[in-house]
């Protein structure tokens, strides 16, 4: 797909409504004459182009998708009749359940669905060889890089196992099923509540942690707490502590955080929201002058995209979305009323259609395309754009013609035809496992038509009640069943009888055999894939690098094969192509294995020597684990390898000349380190003596120290006992005086 690169557009009011005298000036100036006439033109050729598509797509496909979804949930067909089966065959939803797994196997088969290879420089414009490699090496670096950053949007930013589920889903089911991608630069908006702050702690969230957020709400209340504080050293010398009565103000506030998101939005757009003009055939070339996404937006969500708020408040709500679309009502299972479609106040929903129109805006001859935002006759947003941002996948493509066919499709009839075949057996079998009976006079009629198990019927001869015999005509049935089954096969491709077959049921036929059979099994989903493949999906992965080389001009880490790498794709070069790399089943996965244990032992073989050493290196070895990897089913390598460090280029091989004098260079530092290996074991040898001498003077001291310790631990003990002998010798001389009648330390002192 041809992208054009986005153009500045002209200055445009971002609500437009037609003029009315209280908005005029008194004297308008030409300018402003002729734009209006502009912008009255532009709104009468969007309004035209979508009566248009909504007619053709009322009059050729909402009805027929309505038909589809009531298949796909087995849905009464309105032909039923009272008292007789009422069953409904699943043969619509069976063979799209049952193709999903296979089609998600093989866009999950590969390590990225898609690749971008570089367009290789004309080395015969290139100054040199060198600059030639140089540039070569660059781009490929860039287009490795664009896989794997690619890959890691889609898959990592955008969920993209379900998107592609559902981006499947909707083209097997309705024909045609459709993404919308572009770049989001939207702010993101969250609130937080923090209750009780203290006022240091309501200083330090608002000033400190958060600064650049809002505080829309604030609450101020004051809490009595009781504290203790000292207030002095009592009597007993404690201190004395006493409780006090205090006012603590604490702050509720409420946060709001603001976060502008820069990155790629890919969204699933619904069958009955999507537009395109009458005579398109592709979304990608010039027959399609009107494409138009159209959804139920609340005007609240209006408000936070920066519209006017006085012209979104006069916007009528409603539309033709919800009232008159039958296919939307039978997503939703309601035949009466749209879900969503009773809101009032600011979730008031109105139809809000996003269009992309090939249009000369300004006059010079060249239709170019434009972003219109037109709601109720209103254009919200007028702007040159440089590409259509939807993506779309068809099963069955009709040349010529944008909606093809579906699975849906192509099986609804069987399943009609299968379901009148299963009413009329199994009528059948109620009629032969509880037949109808004919009673004769005497026999109580209401007794016969209200029988129950083990009732009774009243009547004067049992030979008046006799049961009409119905023959069992089912079984004639069951080959046509069958051959209903083998049409569904023939059709879809889809069949159990794969999935069914053991091991043991495959070794009584060859290889060849087996080969065969499971080719052919997969034969028609695997050119489904490949329709998918090389339509929607390479044209999904082409424009998502356009729009990041345009708009992502900063550098964002992200992890990628282990390790976190800085992307930056305003840098990359454009020269890239798009290649799919989807895995059509097990076998290819297989096939891929053995081919890259292949490649890795021819590598080993080559690094370990011989003819083309150095053509492989740690990094070349690391790659092809890479990609072998994800094969046995261990997506990531890190456990098990790490990245391998940048060996250093070593010398050039020296000269037999140089080769000898390094080699009497060596003998002379054999020598030299012989000698010099002796002189380290003498002085080793002298060291560990005088460790040793050192150790038992320092063993000898420690000895002396702890002698002269205990000796004066004696010493100190002497003074001790005799100390306490002296004052023995005192209390018993106090204890005689006190005996004696005399004051203590006034009486005499005997003589011992």
């Amino acid at each position: 797909m041809a992208y054009e690169k986005k153009r500045k557009s002209k200055a445009m009011p971002d609500s437009y409504r037609a003029p009315t005298t209280r908005n005029r000036t008194d004297e308008p100036t030409k300018v402003d004459d002729s734009e209006n006439d502009k912008m009255r033109k532009l709104k009468a050729a969007i309004s035209s182009e979508i009566n248009s598509s909504i007619g053709y797509t009322q009059d050729e496909i909402v009805q027929k998708r309505k038909e589809l979804m009531d298949a796909y949930y087995g849905e009464p067909y309105g032909d039923e009749v009272q008292n007789r089966s009422q069953m409904v065959d699943r043969t619509v939803m069976d063979t799209i359940e049952q193709a999903m797994p296979s089609l998600m196997r093989i866009f999950s088969g590969a390590q990225y669905l898609v690749e971008f290879k570089p367009i290789m420089p004309d080395p015969d414009l290139s100054p040199s060889m060198e600059a030639y490699l140089k540039e070569s090496k660059s781009r490929t670096e860039q287009a490795e890089q664009a896989t794997e950053y690619c890959n890691y949007v889609f898959y990592q930013d955008n969920d993209g196992f379900v998107l592609t589920h559902d981006w499947i889903k909707d083209a097997l089911m309705m024909k045609t099923g459709v993404v919308k991608m572009w770049w989001d630069e939207t702010e993101e908006v969250r609130f937080e509540t923090y209750t009780d702050l203290t006022e240091d702690e309501l200083v330090d969230i608002t000033e400190n942690k958060f600064p650049d957020a809002d505080v829309v709400e604030k609450s101020t209340r004051t809490e009595k707490e009781t504290v203790q504080q000292q207030t002095g050293i009592g009597m007993d010398g404690l201190p004395v502590i006493e409780d006090f009565e205090v006012k603590i103000k604490l702050t509720t506030i409420k946060m709001r955080f603001k976060k502008k998101r820069n990155a790629i939005k890919i969204a699933g757009v619904p069958a009955e929201e999507f537009l395109i003009s009458r005579q398109a055939t592709s979304l990608y070339d010039s027959t399609t002058t009107f494409v138009a996404h159209r959804t139920l937006t609340p005007k609240s969500d209006l408000l936070k995209e920066g519209y006017d708020p006085d012209v979104v408040k006069r916007l009528p709500g409603g539309g033709r979305i919800s009232n008159t679309d039958d296919s939307r009502r039978a997503r939703f299972n309601d035949e009466k009323q749209d879900p969503q479609s009773n809101r009032d106040g600011p979730n008031a929903e109105v139809e809000v259609y996003e269009c992309y129109i090939r249009y000369d805006y300004d006059g010079d001859g060249i239709a170019e395309i434009r972003r219109v935002v037109y709601v109720g006759e209103v254009i919200l947003k007028n702007e040159e754009f440089g590409y259509i941002p939807f993506y779309d996948l068809c099963p069955i493509r009709i040349p010529h013609k944008f909606h093809g066919l579906g699975y849906a499709d192509i099986t609804e009839d069987l399943q009609r035809l299968k379901t009148a075949l299963w009413r009329q057996m199994l009528d059948n079998l109620y009629g032969t496992n509880s037949p109808e009976i004919a009673i004769g006079p005497g026999v109580n009629v209401d007794d016969a038509l209200n029988r129950t198990p083990r009732g009774v019927i009243r009547t004067d001869d049992v030979n008046q009640i006799r049961p009409i015999e119905i023959p069992f005509s089912a079984a004639a049935s069951y080959p046509m069943l069958d051959y209903v089954d083998r049409q569904r096969k023939e059709r879809t491709g889809i069949t159990a009888d794969a999935a069914s077959l053991s091991p043991d049921e495959f070794k009584r036929v060859t290889a060849t055999g087996v080969s065969e059979f499971m080719s052919m099994a997969r034969s028609r989903p695997e050119l489904t894939a490949r329709v998918f493949a090389e339509t929607g999906i390479r044209r999904l992965f082409v424009g998502m690098l356009e729009l990041l080389r345009e708009h992502q001009d900063f550098n964002r880490v992200v992890e990628l094969r282990g390790g976190y790498v800085p992307i930056n794709p305003s840098l990359w070069s454009a020269d890239m192509f798009a290649k799919t790399s989807i895995g059509l089943g097990h076998g290819s996965e297989e096939e891929k294995r053995n081919n890259l244990m292949g490649v890795l032992s021819l590598q080993k073989e080559i690094e370990g020597g011989g003819e083309g050493q150095g053509m492989v290196t740690g990094e070349n070895i690391y790659n092809t684990l890479v990609r072998m990897m994800p094969l046995s089913g261990l997506p990531d390598i890190t456990p098990f390898f790490n990245y391998p460090e940048p060996k250093e280029e070593g010398p050039p091989r020296p000269s037999p000349e140089e080769q000898e004098m390094m080699g009497k260079l060596k003998l002379e530092e054999q020598k030299f380190a012989a000698e010099l290996k002796l002189e380290t074991e003498k002085a080793a040898k002298k060291l560990e003596l005088e460790t040793a001498i050192a150790q038992v003077k320092a063993d000898n001291d420690i000895r002396k120290i702890d002698a002269d310790a205990a000796a004066r631990e004696r010493e100190m003990n002497l003074k001790h006992e005799q100390r306490m002998a002296e004052l023995e010798k005192e209390a018993a001389l106090e204890l005689v005086a006190i005996r004696q009648g005399h004051p203590s330390g006034q009486g005499q002192i005997p003589n011992e």
